[in-house]
């Protein structure tokens, strides 16, 4: 299967850009052909330091206005045109830059997969309500997506609410690679006289669901 991927920056070392990269070698491991394309390779003559630690976002933002011009949607149906994939794929945390793109693949009879990135927080809170008001809004720019991938039922149901068909949601729920995250032999547990470590790796966020540590 050709797919087309389509990134953040690569050199922007973010959670969702390292979860790009282990789908993309995932995928390439069992023989599909992937081709990535991340804002830089559209804005190839107009980008300039865009990593720039003070200007980056400032940067990206800019760089995404200049997506949603008439030439840059020609170059994109280019690499459409010349690859021919069968499916493209985009994370949602960069659903704003790529927009313009996905209605491209839709002209083009190419379906489009979305991975759903965005935060998610109590409904009765008022970071609820902000958050959900984020899915109605991101919810205007991935309407011409074939499907959506979500991590969880809960998940599933904010995108529900901001208009996303359910027939259309697909649940896969985040996997740990049992190869990578391993624990070998070690004399730590020993020398602090612990009867039970318990390590949590991540921020203390309710998506994150850390009280099931505590449970």
């Amino acid at each position: 299967m050709r797919i087309l991927f389509l990134s953040a920056a690569e050199d922007l070392m973010t959670g969702v850009v390292r979860y790009d990269q282990e789908v993309i070698n995932g995928l390439r491991a069992f023989g599909h052909e992937v081709k990535v394309i991340t804002p830089n390779d559209i804005l190839v003559d107009e980008t300039q330091n865009t990593t720039h630690e003070k200007a980056f976002f400032l940067q990206q933002a800019l760089n995404a206005l200049r997506l949603y011009t008439p030439s840059k949607r020609r170059k994109f149906r280019g690499i459409l045109e010349a690859f021919k994939p069968d499916v493209a794929h985009m994370s949602m945390e960069t659903s704003l830059i790529f927009s313009p793109f996905l209605a491209e693949c839709k002209k083009s009879g190419v379906p489009s997969v979305g991975t759903q990135h965005q935060p998610i927080h109590r409904e009765k809170s008022l970071m609820g309500m902000i958050l959900q008001l984020s899915y109605v809004l991101v919810s205007l720019f991935i309407k011409p997506l074939t499907r959506l991938i979500v991590f969880s039922e809960t998940q599933k149901k904010s995108v529900q609410q901001s208009g996303f068909s359910a027939e259309r949601i697909a649940i896969v729920p985040n996997a740990v690679d049992h190869l990578v995250f391993s624990p070998g032999e070690s004399a730590f547990k020993t020398n602090l006289g612990a009867k039970c470590i318990i390590l949590y790796l991540g921020r203390f966020s309710y998506q994150k669901n850390p009280e099931l540590v505590l449970e």
